[in-house]
């Protein structure tokens, strides 16, 4: 068992592990850094499957307000690629 994509990632390039299940963002952090993996299958991302939340009387109710914030994400996730490109199409 993997806790995320990127330790299944590095398993699976240094040969530890021979198939692995992950999300989209994962392979494409590993092969920028030079993994060598192969791609087997790959299924469409409905748009569904992630998000970025905050508790409820949070002050922060949009992107704009992520500005200046601190953000936690597991390094090479798919959450991570999720606040990237969002914060990249709110022009933060």
């Amino acid at each position: 068992e993997f806790t995320a994509g990127p330790p299944l990632v590095e398993a699976l390039n240094v040969g530890a592990i021979d198939v692995g299940w992950t999300g989209d963002a994962p392979p494409i952090f590993g092969q920028s850094a030079g993994a060598n993996i192969v791609y087997a299958a790959a299924l469409p991302s409905n748009g569904q499957g992630e998000a970025i939340f905050v508790k409820p009387a949070s002050p922060i109710q949009s992107l704009a307000d992520l500005k200046g914030k601190r953000i936690g994400v597991g390094k090479g996730t798919s959450a991570h690629n999720l606040v990237v490109a969002a914060l990249e199409k709110a022009g933060i």
